[in-house]
């Protein structure tokens, strides 16, 4: 029996357990027979190398790489791909579990990023790397964020990596999104919730629109049932306790 994408992936805790991500991966029609493996793959070495509690702690801590997996498309499981590739192709390197720090940070995750990309193209290149050296510059401690080492010919070059953040409009995009999602998340029991969202909101706007969906929740939890939240051009929103999930 084929998997099914909407009983896989159904309410919030769903999404760090890593068993349901993995299983998950068979639903994407878009994704070759190959490119599904190799996606589940990645979920059982990143489970292997940032631990079991990794997702629960990002959501719970808002770590922007939940966006990549709130977002079921296939080209955000490609996206895991590259990224477990890229962890475990470092994880012999010098300072290893410095990048997993920053990696774990939400603050920190776009810098590790940024770190984790130029130091998998040099280690791909044959480089040896050390990831957050300490050097003395002019008779000052430096941290540069990378050293790179020829291995043949053993010359040494230290790198500083530009930080690729998000832009503003991601920022507020994911803001949206995660304040939107969380009173579903929070909710006891968890529901099972659908829709979409047309537009970025404004803070006041947001607060306005978490207050209603959050009145469906509660309506939820005291008697069950489907309810909906719909604002036009703004969101459309269904939720729903797990006996009525059909609704959806």
């Amino acid at each position: 029996m084929e998997a099914n994408e909407t009983e896989i992936l159904k309410k919030s805790a769903d999404y760090w357990n890593w068993e349901r991500l993995i299983k998950h991966c068979d639903t994407l029609e878009e994704l070759t027979a190959f490119e599904k493996e190799r996606a589940k793959r990645a979920f059982r070495r990143l489970r292997q190398e940032l631990g079991k509690d990794f997702f629960e702690n990002a959501f719970e801590g808002r770590n922007p790489i939940c966006q990549y997996i709130l977002n079921r498309a296939p080209w955000t499981r490609k996206w895991i791909t590259w990224f477990a590739d890229a962890i475990v192709e470092l994880k012999d390197h010098e300072n290893y579990s410095s990048l997993l720090a920053r990696l774990k940070k939400p603050i920190k995750f776009y810098e590790g990023l940024s770190v984790l990309e130029i130091a998998f193209k040099f280690s791909r290149a044959g480089f040896r790397i050390c990831i957050d050296p300490s050097v003395e510059v002019a008779g000052r401690p430096k941290q540069p964020d990378l050293k790179l080492c020829d291995k043949e010919t053993q010359e040494q070059l230290f790198s500083e990596v530009s930080v690729l953040d998000q832009s503003k409009a991601d920022r507020e995009a994911l803001r949206t999104l995660q304040t939107i999602a969380e009173p579903t998340w929070r909710s006891r029991p968890s529901l099972c919730y659908c829709g979409r969202i047309h537009k970025i909101l404004s803070t006041s706007h947001l607060n306005w629109l978490t207050a209603r969906i959050q009145e469906s929740v509660e309506k939820l939890e005291e008697r069950g049932g489907f309810e909906e939240v719909v604002v036009e051009k703004v969101i459309e929103l269904g939720l729903a306790t797990k006996d009525s999930r059909d609704v959806l």
